[in-house]
């Protein structure tokens, strides 16, 4: 009898051994309530590799999905690779890690020992930063999200035309506060002019929204907006939000031209983990609701008399509302397949200023991105000592720190500043009041601008010719017959009506008083580019921001 009572009981405590151990083998046990808090500056040294949705394999982290998938074997750290998209020759690095994690790219194994111009290098024992070198290929396609209000109209107008391109995609809002007869203005002007009708790629959210000023609506806003783009089409590789206080200091062929060559899985966002008490007590702490979320009418932000503590569950950052977010990560904050983008909105939806914080929160607090980040909003802002609630006006006495500081973007512009005209004519190729700016792809007037093959060590162009190489100043017959979308759109907007554009005589969009028209109302090659000073300002900028000194050791700090 005595037997077979220690027999079950050796067999009951094996069972529980056993249990408990599978239990460990398949669980990470993190503190009680705590989302994971990892160290940036770990990565590549022993963090957790993400699950991935596949059931055999794991994401690594890559350019344009060039990093593809390593087997659950190969490695078991969270350690992405980022391979260069597509490079030019300049002196620019890969990017690498410790010794022991080789970065990969999709065309290559991990047992691979051949190399290529595209492919990422290794240099043991260093650290670097990114280095982009060898070929130009197309260049990425960029989602502008353009967000204004009353008054903000015209202003809106002129920053579209500032920055439009015809391989790029435009979302325009005008909120709810705006007058009816200023949306409609803005919709005419869009779905009137010859070039936006014929390459479609500006869209105006016609059923605005009501936005609170530093209130949650805001983030619901960019979040409607990113949404649209993911539906609407599935070409672009980055979104950016500006609003009309914002204005472009390089021309969109500098910011493709540059962009061309870095890792389309990188995040700008200005962030921080380090928030003064005086904005815990003023921003954090207090509950504040908006109006907007469940009224008709605007109305300001109210606060409540309770004040709460600030989260355990996750680690709060801020920084910059203004970001150029990858395609893969706007797509998790719309879908949150692990949920923190819901969670956190929900938490934020009572926070005040929550648009300088909601998605620099998610980002660092996400397994699968904080390590995507760089520490910049691309922007040039002046603010006050100690800084105040809005930053400075920018007028000409900010001109020459403006250039200097190889920003793609500046802001704050009041309407019709006079240092506006300045950069329309020293930055932006001379540019015309209600005309684009001059590019590779206008095709009309001056005739088709040759197209950068490569950038040879003098800094001279290679392989010249006309846009492209093709006789007739497209694509070159190998990419007229292929499906490339930049193919596609160039046949379409090289077959238009030029008479139907006002291209030969007519005057231009904001002209008059026998102005030329505007050359760009004929579109050329889309994926021809003329870069020029703004672009090689741009590039010492994105080099010192992907470089050793600052890309890791600014990530989610």
């Amino acid at each position: 009898m005595m037997d077979r009572h220690l027999r079950w009981m050796f067999q009951v405590l094996a069972t529980s051994l056993i249990s408990i151990a599978l239990l460990l083998g398949t669980t990470i046990n993190y503190r009680d309530g705590m989302r994971p808090m990892i160290d940036p500056i770990s990565v590549g040294g022993g963090s957790i590799m993400p699950e991935s949705h596949h059931p055999d394999q794991q994401r690594v982290a890559s350019a344009n999905d060039l990093g593809g998938f390593v087997d659950n074997s190969a490695s078991k750290e969270f350690s992405p690779s980022f391979s260069p998209v597509s490079t030019f020759s300049s002196s620019l690095s890969t990017l690498s890690r410790d010794s022991s994690h080789v970065p990969r790219s999709a065309s290559h194994s991990s047992s691979s020992s051949s190399s290529s111009p595209s492919s990422s290098s290794f240099v043991s024992g260093d650290r670097r930063g990114i280095s982009l070198d060898g070929h130009l290929d197309e260049p990425p396609v960029l989602a502008y999200f353009l967000g204004g209000t009353k008054g903000d109209g015209n202003r809106m107008k002129r920053l579209l035309l500032a920055l439009y391109h015809p391989h790029n995609e435009y979302l325009l809002h005008l909120d709810r506060e705006s007058p009816a007869a200023e949306r409609l203005d803005l919709a005419r002007f869009v779905t009137l002019h010859p070039t936006f009708i014929r390459v479609g790629n500006v869209r105006v959210i016609v059923n605005s929204n009501l936005v609170t000023y530093r209130g949650p609506t805001m983030i619901a806003t960019t979040l409607h907006g990113m949404a649209i783009l993911l539906k609407e089409t599935s070409r672009w590789d980055w979104f950016i939000n500006l609003s009309p206080s914002d204005y472009p200091l390089i021309t969109q062929d500098d910011f493709l031209y540059v962009l061309s060559s870095v890792p389309r899985d990188l995040n700008f966002l200005d962030h921080s983990s380090v928030i003064p008490d005086w904005k815990e007590a003023q921003r954090v702490r207090p509950i504040v609701v908006d109006p907007a979320i469940y009224r008709q009418s605007k109305s300001d932000l109210f606060f409540t008399t309770q004040r709460r503590a600030t989260p355990n569950a996750f680690r709060l950052f801020q920084g910059s509302a203004w970001m150029m977010l990858s395609r893969s990560f706007c797509q998790y904050l719309i879908s949150g397949w692990d949920n923190l983008p819901r969670l956190a909105l929900m938490y934020f939806a009572n926070v005040i200023s929550s648009p300088e914080s909601y998605f620099h929160t998610v980002i660092c607090n996400s397994r699968e991105y904080f390590n995507t980040t760089v520490n910049s909003d691309l922007h040039y802002i002046a603010w006050d000592n100690p800084p105040k609630q809005h930053p400075l006006s920018l007028n000409s006495t900010f001109y020459e720190a403006m250039i200097n500081s190889s920003a793609p973007f500046a802001r704050k512009f009041e309407e019709n500043e006079p240092v506006l005209d300045a950069i329309d004519a020293q930055q932006l190729r001379g540019r015309k009041e209600g005309q684009f700016v001059e590019g590779g792809w206008c095709g009309g007037g001056k005739g088709v601008r040759p197209r950068v093959e490569r950038r040879g060590d003098d800094g001279g162009r290679e392989g010249g010719g006309a846009a492209g190489g093709g006789k007739d100043g497209g694509p070159r017959a190998s990419e007229r017959s292929s499906d490339s979308f930049a193919a596609r759109r160039w046949r379409r907007g090289n077959d238009f009506d030029m008479a139907a554009t006002g291209v030969e005589g007519e005057e231009g969009e904001g002209g008059g008083g026998g102005e030329v028209a505007d050359p760009c109302l004929a579109v050329g090659d889309p994926t021809a580019l003329q870069p020029g000073a703004g672009g090689v300002r741009l590039e010492k900028l994105i080099l010192e921001l992907l470089g050793p000194q600052v890309f890791r050791q600014r990530q989610c700090v």
